[in-house]
């Protein structure tokens, strides 16, 4: 039986690449394979020092030069990430089935153990795949280095993958059986003991660190407190995997993989053990307009998570009930449960910044840190957050049913994305502000005063960057429809990448080209002013280049609008 699952698995794995190759007779997905393959060529494998026969200094020789550093970083990251799996919301669906995989699999004399190791050596393409990319990525000095990280690297996630899949399938379990008590938060607590353990240790022999001279002495004493006692125990298995891809050495890499194997094999053997009945929960995710009562009790079990962003009026702008339904859809995966269960990690990390700040040790720390997570927020937000047009035009002909015109349409599906941008980029913005040191005490009042200033210019200006970013993306979905990925799976692979490539160029292209408008008339109002009054504005700049972004996008909406009300519902495909 194990020989047939894997021969249905090399199947299905030359079939996905069959159907990738004919796909290239469809234009987007033809130069979105140029376009990727053309990037990887040129950034990655010509400026690769492997290929390009030199040995830099950059690259892989610097990594090894730093392996054991990173060994250290790399397992306590490894550390933290396990031990978050057990703060987080435990998955329902810990394994997922396709429908015909449920359909032909499920009656068949298989055991649940063969199921799971079944969909286990499905992922390795997805992880192989990735580890490849990430090879690439590193740029590693020589081919004999790269194919050790390659399989480094792809043990790594492949035992991160197969935990995963344990600890959902261990708290799914005791939710089914109803158990509580130290089998439900004993995990976590040892988890978190277990991070604590480390930390204190670190902190104990922190004056000592301090003292050194080298940062050779430093690593070697945080690899001796790393590889002795409890410490010692705790970051066994996360060291042993870490070692393995930052072997510099094949002598070393050889006698690094038996401890990763161990590991593997120990997080394998937990998965097969598990006596969760996984068979009900996937077949209702892959049958989703199933109607029996156990996907009945499932909707109520899972209804608590999506709840209302606010009240909906019976009466009032259509718009409101489009950003309303697609605010709904950000709950599925974002609730204020999911929140409240990372405010002691939050709280935590803002006790280490304001010790740190006390001592005169990374004062700027956490401003730096709001302003880097606003400037990704401003220019990534837009193209990760889908909640509107890209992602309900697989259902353009239902939408073409309602009584709205396309501008209305549009309106409330660019809203709700910018809506939920704005909040995270206001928080970050007064975050920074409210965060940020060396006020002058003689000069409070215009310190206060310039802060305030360059705040709410930020305030300004980021809802009409987020608002021009969506507007571009939507109107690429509206003009081109044939290639955009509709609903929520994402497309993978090089041609899908040479796509976002493409619209990511694009996107930046169009930003570009709005803010010159608004810039020169900003400036030309900024400059009469200070040659009349010599008064620097920051203030009028900002909210007059706001202006001008959000009246393009009110024109740019309006003449969208009327090319959707001319789109063929055909132009769409109904399944990406």
């Amino acid at each position: 039986m194990a020989g047939a699952l894997l021969y249905l698995w090399l199947c299905q794995a030359r079939n996905r690449v069959r159907v990738r190759l004919g796909r290239l007779r469809e234009p987007r997905y033809l130069l979105g394979s140029i376009f990727g393959i053309a990037y990887f060529g040129y950034f990655i494998v010509i400026r690769n020092p492997a290929f390009a026969g030199r040995q830099g200094q950059g690259g892989w020789t610097a990594v090894v030069r730093g392996a054991e550093t990173l060994e250290l970083i790399a397992a306590a990251v490894m550390l933290l990430l396990a031990a978050f799996v057990w703060l987080v919301p435990a998955a329902r669906h810990p394994i997922r089935f396709s429908p015909s995989e449920v359909q032909f699999l499920f009656p068949a004399p298989l055991t649940r153990r063969q199921l799971l190791s079944y969909r286990l050596l499905r992922a390795q393409l997805g992880i192989l795949f990735g580890s490849a990319m990430a090879t690439l990525f590193m740029r590693p000095a020589s081919l004999a280095s790269g194919w050790k990280f390659l399989i480094g690297l792809w043990l790594i996630l492949l035992t991160s993958r197969v935990y995963f899949v344990a600890v959902s399938l261990y708290r799914e379990g005791l939710r089914q059986r109803g158990t509580g008590g130290l089998r439900r938060w004993g995990p976590a607590a040892a988890a978190v003991g277990a991070v604590a353990l480390v930390a204190m240790t670190v902190s104990r022999a922190w004056p000592a660190l301090t003292a050194m001279s080298t940062r050779a002495e430093v690593v070697g004493a945080l690899g001796q407190l790393a590889s002795s006692g409890a410490v010692g125990w705790v970051l066994w298995p996360f060291r042993a995997l870490s070692s393995v891809p930052l072997a510099g050495t094949t002598v070393a890499f050889w006698w690094a993989l038996p401890g990763a194997f161990a590991v593997l094999a120990i997080n394998y053997v937990w998965v097969l053990r598990a006596d969760t009945a996984f068979e009900e929960s996937a077949a209702l995710l892959a049958d989703a307009g199933a109607t029996t009562t156990s996907s009945e009790s499932h909707a109520r079990r899972t209804s608590g998570a999506m709840s209302t962003p606010f009240v909906l009026a019976p009466t009032g702008r259509p718009e409101a009930a489009i950003v309303w339904k697609n605010l709904i859809m950000v709950g599925r995966y974002a609730s204020i449960t999911t929140l409240l269960r990372l405010v002691p990690a939050v709280i935590a990390v803002g006790i280490l910044v304001t010790v740190a700040t006390r001592r005169g040790e990374f004062a700027s720390a956490a401003p730096v840190l709001c302003l880097v997570l606003l400037a990704l927020t401003i220019l990534f937000g837009p193209m990760m957050s889908r909640n509107d047009l890209r992602r309900d035009l697989g259902h353009l002909a239902m939408l073409k049913a309602w009584p709205l015109s396309g501008a209305t349409l549009l309106r409330g599906e660019i809203l709700a994305p910018t809506v939920l941008l704005t909040a995270v980029a206001w928080l970050l913005i007064l975050g920074a502000a409210a965060l940020i040191g060396g006020m002058p005490m003689r000069d409070v009042p215009l310190a206060v005063f310039n802060r305030i200033s360059y705040a709410t210019a930020a305030l300004v200006v980021a809802p009409a960057l987020i608002l021009t970013q969506v507007t571009v993306l939507n109107g690429l979905a509206v003009l081109f429809p044939a290639w955009i990925a509709t609903g929520a799976a994402r497309a993978r692979g090089v041609d899908a990448m040479g796509q976002r490539l493409l619209t990511t160029t694009g996107l930046l292209i169009a930003l570009v080209g709005a803010l010159i408008p608004a810039a020169l008339v900003a400036g030309v109002v900024a400059g009469a002013v200070y040659a009349a009054t010599g008064v620097v504005l920051v203030i009028l700049p900002a909210m007059i280049v706001a202006t001008v972004l959000v009246v393009e996008c009110v024109a740019a909406v309006e003449a969208l609008g009327r090319v959707l009300d001319r789109t063929d519902v055909s132009a769409v495909s109904p399944v990406e």
